[in-house]
């Protein structure tokens, strides 16, 4: 019976099948698709990379002088922003789908080298690889999601693409040019691109191909020194390194060198410990994880001999990702994901005739979940959507003034940032965190009122997150500061007091 099942399902009309109906739900819950606050931390960045000619947040006034200028930021990935604002105009919208470009560029280059490889690649590969990738809870958020995994994806894949030419098929020196090109380009934009740009080296170097391994290190570090073009005028390093080693987030410095050399190199095996957490951080991840390894266990030998160059720089990522990377997180597992599939679609294909039926059994049911994981948060995001741009432009019509300083969710950036001057909840999340404890409202409405704040816009979503508690249940206590000035189902607005 496991076998007839294994059949039917692996199918290529059933993968499609399924492999459309997703699409079409994808395709649904790209409409209103809800923000994410980083959305608006790169997007506030690119805005004013184009009007002030130098990326700065003025909504997070009084955080390590980020209003003034921020120094610490993703360079290709924000002047991409930037330029994406000057051609089509300030929408959430334009950057998303820059994001699905690079998603469509990455499968066209993904399948462009399985099928340069077509003695380790056959149809069915193709077509399960690229199911994994596509029907696949991660990759349904990030691949219309302004943020720069999706775009670091692309970039990194190329660079290996280009690797594993020059080491198998040519020797040509325009191979490794190409990956140094796109290692280095990974690293601009974001450097946890760096991963690929140590991988690559050490690939070349186990390799033992020295002449490409000069190539490639010298073009990568031409690209990866336009970084610090900005980084060169009176006093620019030194905002540098207190931006990043100060950094409101205690993860963002886990590279940088403290008091003990010894301290940080235990630091860092003690992270290599926890490295498995990436892979089985939640839903989006965990499924597609469990049947990587389950394919990787039981494929092993398979992959060290015959699949040898794509493995070895796999293993090498994870660990350059591990060691040199930020921080373990979720989001960074994309980096891997390429290769994951091609794991996973090299075990499955072999399943019926080489695996025990344990090993069937298991690798159907995970195949099973995660397709059900893939749909449930697919439909989980249609649920989370809303027109918030209507929302906000309700928001600024009953506020009404344009010189009001308006304090809120970072959502209201979108599509307010040209109109408005608005200032972000961060602000005070992150003097929470750097003073260790919470502000009482009585304290936040000081504060905003230090900074002159007109108006405060109180999402719905405010009554219940613990981790901006100062408007629990919108309750607003007595205060000399602000008072309820207006309230709908989806927000509440306070106004500043008149003397």
């Amino acid at each position: 019976m496991i076998d007839s099942v294994i059949s039917f399902l692996f199918r290529k009309h059933t993968l499609l099948c399924i492999g459309g109906a997703f699409l079409i739900l994808f395709g649904i819950s790209l409409f209103n698709r809800y923000l994410g606050s980083d959305e608006c931390w790169f997007g506030e960045q690119s805005y004013w990379l184009l009007h002030d000619g130098f990326v700065r947040i003025e909504s997070m006034p009084g955080i390590l002088g980020l209003s003034e200028r921020c120094y610490v930021y993703h360079k290709l990935f924000i002047f991409m922003g930037s330029a994406i604002i000057a051609v089509f105009g300030w929408s959430v919208t334009y950057f998303r789908i820059a994001s699905l470009m690079f998603f469509l560029l990455f499968l066209s280059v993904f399948v462009s080298y399985m099928r340069k490889n077509k003695l380790l690649y056959n149809k069915k590969h193709i077509v399960l690889a690229v199911f994994l990738l596509v029907v696949n809870p991660m990759m349904a958020m990030k691949s219309f999601e302004f943020r720069p995994e999706i775009m670091l994806m692309a970039l990194g894949f190329i660079s290996f693409y280009a690797l594993d030419n020059f080491k198998k098929h040519s020797g040509k020196m325009i191979w490794p040019i190409i990956g140094g090109l796109f290692a280095g380009m990974a690293f601009l934009t974001n450097m946890n691109g760096v991963a690929f740009c140590v991988a690559g080296f050490l690939f070349l170097l186990i390799a033992k191909e020295y002449k490409g391994l000069v190539v490639y290190t010298f073009t990568s570090l031409v690209v990866v020194s336009l970084f610090f073009f900005d980084l060169l005028g009176e006093g620019a390093w030194q905002s540098f390194t207190y931006q990043l080693t100060k950094g409101v987030n205690d993860r963002i410095n886990d590279n940088v060198v403290g008091n003990s050399y010894g301290q940080f190199i235990i630091d860092k095996i003690i992270r290599l410990g926890k490295e498995h957490e990436r892979f089985f951080w939640s839903i989006k991840t965990m499924f597609f994880s469990a049947l990587f390894f389950l394919a990787l266990f039981s494929n092993f030998k398979k992959l060290k001999t015959k699949y040898g160059s794509m493995f070895l720089y796999l293993v090498l990522l994870i660990l350059s990702n591990n060691i040199f990377g930020s921080h373990v997180a979720e989001r960074y597992i994309v980096f891997y994901f390429p290769f994951m599939s091609l794991v996973i679609a090299l075990f499955l294909t072999d399943i019926i005739k080489h695996k025990p039926m344990i090993i069937r059994t298991l690798a159907i049911i995970l195949f099973v979940v995660q397709i059900g994981a893939s749909f449930f948060f697919i439909s989980n995001i249609i649920s989370k959507n809303h027109d918030f741009v209507a929302e906000h432009e309700l928001v600024f019509e009953k506020i009404g003034s344009p010189e009001a300083k308006i304090l809120g969710p970072w959502d209201l950036i979108y599509n307010g940032l040209e109109k408005h001057r608005l200032y972000s909840f961060k602000t005070y999340e992150y003097i929470d965190h750097i003073n260790g404890d919470k502000m009482t409202q009585q304290q936040f409405l000081a504060k905003a009122h230090k900074f002159k704040i007109d108006f405060i816009v109180l999402p719905e979503s405010m009554k219940y997150d613990e981790l901006k508690s100062w408007f629990a249940d919108w309750f607003v206590e007595d205060n000399p500061y602000y008072e309820e000035y207006y309230e709908n189902e989806d927000f509440k607005i306070l106004a500043k007091k008149l003397k």
